[in-house]
């Protein structure tokens, strides 16, 4: 008869590693047993667990079945990774152990059909379910202890322990953490012995968990229908097949040790007839599966795979890798300190050790053996004095939940299109990190083009790893540089899986991948969740979606695509009409165009041109009729939309073809403009670009301005249309004087209310001027500031010369005399008409309360003087 021992640990948990190979040392088994996907056991070879670096995890995987899959991640402090090694280096029999993952993914498959097939009626049994459920808890109070019970073991027990109320979910579930790593994982070195006993403790209260939630479940029928019920099966299914694969191991073994979740472990030991669990494992599906090892990430370890995870992994590496309490809080507070001053923060040694003795102290106060996390936090925040979020923000990324990232050799990845990613990512010396990184390429050479191809194609297979950085307006695609942001997760290796069935290597797949998306708008082993949301007039991608497409893939290099691609940009531009899929899609093609023309560019796209002006009349007739009566929001849309196109129009290079629409453009932006119901900030949007492009010249622009900005329009809608007149930058008004005294005007013309209405609009459109059009709008209107008070001088001066006027006009004492918006006492007014020294300017009329809104008109100066003065008795 064999001797079996059953280790029931925490996944993830150091101090249940630590208890595990103290276990396997003293026990010296000749087999372990370790709960996992048995069909993965023959990855577990010394060759492969030593070539790993943890993370990483056992991905099982359905070919047949895209995005059906299931993760088992490991750390080098997870219990079952201890087991594995030490099984390994001693040649001990190592088998994994669980319901086969066969059977798993077919009842997962088939349970997503199911779902897809009766959302409706899914919907009503899960209303019924919760009215049931609501009177059970009426009838049955103790069914709130045994769902919080299944839910949460260790945040049951941390409240029983504590003897406190039932917390909030979020406080249960970290007060069960903080309980179990206080109790089990931050435990030091044990001795065998002390393992075992360890073992027999959790066994012990596993079981009388178990054996009152069975008796809630009896008494208030719980384990009979719900959701409860289906994780009761497959719980049950597990367990069987548990027990079943144990007596199949077990056999001529002496002495047997199983690691497994300690929740398991009471069902393990009972004595279950071998019939009865044949009988539940009969009769299931099975599915094809693949099973291979994958990189995996210390962020992720928390979130993915089991569900009792340590909340703060990088901590729980500080935990495994020091097992003595202070150690371990001077070891963290050294890296905290490190970090903070690589961030530029001024930290000073003595700092790291007063927070050391403050942790230790904390703990002491809270009845801890030794410094904790909180203690640590605590310690830090208040002896280094931070307040900024960003500081802790860092240190809690880097040294709690952690970034650290695993590798798998790419002769032990599973998966020709995996294995082609990694030989590629070590050519072009790419970092499969989660951190973001931006790497920048020049385009001018030519192993940065194939990075760029390369980068490009992993895109256009749906990955998420890289990102091109947004420039302004398209024509970055003309350039020869791009930036990419990277950010690796662990999950994308999945979809990598997923496009494999596109191809072998990744220019394959993507090449095979587009075709697919030009022909029918989807691949065929695409996720549900990358499908396309809107379709285009043929039943595929839109026009807009198209012309992104044929982009990317020209920059992707994928030459055997473009004919495919072509013919449906082709017949869903003959059919469609839709003004926004013109207007999305027109820049995009013009751009195309030019960048196929540069030297980055390869592939034949002579059919764009036809395209395109075949698309552009329909945009130049459908766009004046599209301009009228819109909403904010929609307005907003139209004018990016109007200034991306021209932006292409009018700077795409020597095409010849665009010739011809240019002229046709010009039609189209004037009769936008001069009718009388356009929006406003369109109808300004596009008389500035009318404008700019020297189609209309000063004098027409200031009629236009002169309407638009006319007293007697809606303030609001003359707001607007300067917010779309402007939107090109403010060097118009440094040059045009005409315009700026017009707004000028317009602008004092606001009542006060009108004015505070529009004030934030207001400021927005003036706050959109670059730092250097601000300064020369700045200087021109000081210039024109000192004009104004030298007319005024001078006027000013020439009264002083005539007695008659003087006499008139000299005020009496302490009144004072308004000019350009200044009060002037009669000392200075009297000051100034002395120091006369020469003629020339026509009279005017001065006296008190008097204002000056204009100078006089003189042949050699233009002037606006309200933009600066205009102010009734005070200052300017």
């Amino acid at each position: 008869m064999s001797e079996l021992y059953l280790l029931g640990i925490r996944h993830h948990g150091p101090g249940s590693a630590r208890a595990v190979e103290r276990a396997l040392e003293h026990l010296k088994p000749d087999c372990v047993l370790i709960e996992g996907p048995p069909e993965a056991t023959p990855l577990l070879s010394a060759q492969v667990v030593e070539g790993l670096t943890p993370p990483v995890a056992l991905l099982a995987y359905a070919p047949q079945e895209p995005g059906l899959s299931l993760f088992w991640p490991y750390s080098e402090f997870s219990p079952e990774w201890r087991a594995m090694r030490y099984a390994l280096s001693q040649g001990v029999s190592c088998e994994l152990i669980d319901l086969p993952v066969t059977h798993t993914l077919a009842l997962k498959a088939e349970k997503r059909a199911q779902e897809a097939q009766g959302e409706q009626e899914a919907q009503g049994e899960q209303e019924a379910q919760g009215e049931q459920e609501a009177q059970d808890e009426q009838r049955h109070p103790r069914l709130v202890w045994a769902q919080e019970m299944r839910a949460d073991p260790l945040g049951y027990l941390a409240t029983l322990a504590q003897e406190g109320a039932l917390p909030e979910e979020d406080e249960r579930l970290q007060l069960g953490d903080r309980w179990w790593e206080r109790l089990i994982e931050g435990r030091g070195e044990l001795s065998g012995e002390e393992a075992l006993s360890f073992f027999g403790a959790v066994e012990e209260v596993m079981s009388v968990m178990r054996a009152e939630l069975h008796e809630l479940d009896e008494l208030t029928g719980a384990h009979t229908e719900g959701e409860v019920s289906a994780s009761l099966l497959k719980e049950r299914l597990r367990e069987a097949s548990m027990r079943k694969l144990l007596k199949k191991h077990s056999k001529g073994k002496e002495r047997v040790v199983v690691v497994c979740g300690a929740w398991h472990v009471p069902a393990l030991r009972a004595k279950v007839k071998a019939g009865d669990d044949n009988a539940l494992l009969k009769g299931l599906p099975k599915s094809k599966i693949t099973c291979t090892w994958t990189p995996w990430s210390e962020r992720r370890l928390s979130s993915d795979g089991y569900g009792a995870g340590l909340l703060e992994p990088a901590w729980g590496r500080y935990l495994w890798r020091y097992p003595e309490a202070n150690e371990r809080a001077e070891r963290w507070l050294v890296d905290a300190t490190r970090l903070l001053r690589e961030g530029g923060f001024h930290v000073a040694s003595a700092h790291a050790i007063e927070a050391a003795r403050l942790a230790t102290a904390l703990s002491a106060l809270r009845g801890s053996s030794g410094p904790e996390l909180s203690d640590l936090l605590d310690a830090l925040t208040s002896a280094f004095g931070l307040t900024e979020e960003t500081a802790l923000s860092k240190i809690k990324t880097r040294l709690i939940s952690g970034i650290e990232v695993g590798a798998v050799p790419s002769e032990h990845l599973d998966h020709p299109l995996l294995r082609d990613v990694a030989l590629n990512n070590k050519r072009f010396k790419l970092k499969q990190i989660e951190a973001t990184k931006v790497t920048k390429l020049d385009l001018r050479k030519p192993l940065h083009q194939d990075k760029s191809a390369y980068l490009h194609r992993l895109k256009l297979l749906g990955l998420a790893w890289a990102t091109p950085e947004q420039r302004f307006g398209t024509a970055l695609a003309s350039t020869a540089f791009e930036s990419w942001s990277l950010s690796w997760a662990p999950e994308m290796v999945m979809r990598l899986i997923e496009a494999g069935g596109y191809g072998d290597s990744v220019e394959e797949a993507s090449e095979a991948r587009v075709t697919q998306l030009a022909q029918h708008g989807k691949g065929a082993y695409d996720p549900p969740a990358m499908s396309p949301k809107v379709t285009g007039v043929r039943g595929g991608l839109t026009l807009s979606a198209l012309s992104e497409l044929l982009s990317n893939t020209l920059k992707a290099r994928l030459n055997g695509a473009l004919p495919a691609l072509l013919r449906a940009l082709s017949d869903e531009a003959a059919l469609s009409d839709e003004l926004s899929e013109l207007l999305d899609a027109l820049p995009q093609l013009i751009w195309t165009h030019r960048y196929q023309q540069s030297e980055v560019g390869s592939g034949d796209v002579s059919l764009l041109p036809n395209v395109i002006s075949q698309l552009l009349p329909r945009l130049f007739v459908a766009l004046p009729e599209a301009a009228i009566y819109l909403s904010e929001e929609r307005e907003q849309e139209l004018i990016s939309r109007i200034s991306s196109l021209h932006r292409a129009l009018m700077t795409s290079g020597d095409q010849a073809y665009l010739s011809p629409h240019r002229d046709e453009w010009k039609t189209c932006l004037t009769r936008v403009a001069e009718r009388d119901h356009t929006s406003p900030q369109v109808s300004g949007l596009v008389t500035r670009l009318l404008f700019d492009q020297g189609w209309w010249g000063e004098g027409a622009v200031f009629q236009r301005a002169r309407l638009s900005l006319s007293i007697s329009d809606e303030p609001e809608r003359c707001a607007r249309w300067l917010e779309g007149f402007l939107s090109g930058g403010g060097l118009m008004l440094v040059y045009h004087e005409r315009l700026r005294a017009l707004i000028d005007r317009w602008v004092c013309s606001l009542t006060s209310e009108a004015f505070h209405a529009l004030l934030p609009l207001l400021r927005r459109t003036f706050s959109a001027f670059s730092y250097d059009e601000n300064r020369q709008l700045s200087e021109a209107l000081q210039r024109e500031a000192l004009q104004y008070e030298a007319l005024q001088y001078e006027a000013l001066q020439h009264e002083a010369l005539q007695p008659d006027a003087l006499r008139s006009s000299e005020p009496q004492t302490g009144t004072a005399h308004s000019i350009a918006g200044r009060e002037l006492s009669q000392e200075v007014t009297t000051a100034l008409w002395r120091q006369l020294s020469w003629l020339g300017q026509p009279s005017a009329s001065l006296s008190a309360e008097a204002e000056i809104d204009e100078a006089p008109h003189t042949p050699h100066t233009s002037h606006t003087p309200h933009m600066v003065f205009h102010h009734r008795g005070g200052e300017p």
